[in-house]
């Protein structure tokens, strides 16, 4: 059985320490971290690959939050559907 969050809050925080965080969506597992030079989300189709098949890099955090992961959805709008992966709450 996958896991699923209880609560939208529970990414948002993850999200928002700027520590990796990690998440199955449509195939693919997305990973948005902090880093010296800003924000990144990057997506891999398995795990420990160095090869991601996409990588995008934001300036603010609140960016990452109207971010469209597919058909105009937003995290607001899949995170029911995320399977977490690795997450801080």
């Amino acid at each position: 059985m996958k896991t699923k969050l209880e609560k939208f809050e529970h990414l948002e925080f993850s999200i928002n320490t700027g520590y990796p965080t990690a998440f199955w969506y449509s195939g693919l597992l997305y990973t948005i971290e902090e880093l010296k030079d800003g924000w990144y989300i990057w997506a891999n189709k398995i795990e420990h690959d160095d090869c991601p098949v996409f990588e995008e890099k934001f300036n603010e955090v609140s960016e990452i939050f109207s971010y469209d992961f597919s058909d105009g959805k937003t995290l607001k709008d899949i995170w029911q559907d995320i399977e977490p992966y690795s997450m801080t709450y």
